[in-house]
C-alpha cells in the first residue's frame, strides 16, 4: 500500500514513509480526489485558469498538510513550465 500512496502523493517511497500517518492514509485512499485536483490545475493551465485561486482552494481544503503542500508543489510545477515556456523579455518584464 505504501507504493500506492507513493505513486498517488508523486513521491519516492522514502518521502512518502517520512509523511504522517494521516497523511499516508489520505494518499492511499484517496487517488480519485487528488487526481480531480489534478486535472483542474491541467486545465486551468490549458485554459487560462487562475492558479492563485486554485492555490487558496487547496490551502484551505480540509485534508492533511503534506497533502496540500503536494498538491501545491504540483500546481505550481505545471504553471512554470507556462511560464518558462515565454520568450526572456516576457518573462523578465512579467508580460
Amino acid at each position: 500500500q505504501f507504493a500506492k500512496g507513493a505513486a498517488n502523493a508523486g513521491i519516492s517511497l522514502e518521502d512518502f514513509e517520512r509523511m504522517s500517518v494521516n497523511a499516508q492514509n489520505y494518499f492511499i485512499n484517496n487517488n480519485d480526489d487528488i487526481q480531480k485536483v489534478k486535472k483542474i490545475i491541467d486545465k486551468a493551465k490549458t485554459e487560462g485558469g487562475d492558479s492563485a485561486q486554485i492555490e487558496n482552494d487547496i490551502s484551505i481544503a480540509e485534508i492533511p498538510e503534506e497533502a496540500k503542500n503536494t498538491l501545491i508543489r504540483y500546481l505550481k510545477s505545471v504553471f512554470r513550465q507556462e511560464e518558462e515556456q515565454k520568450p526572456w523579455w516576457k518573462r523578465i518584464f512579467g508580460l
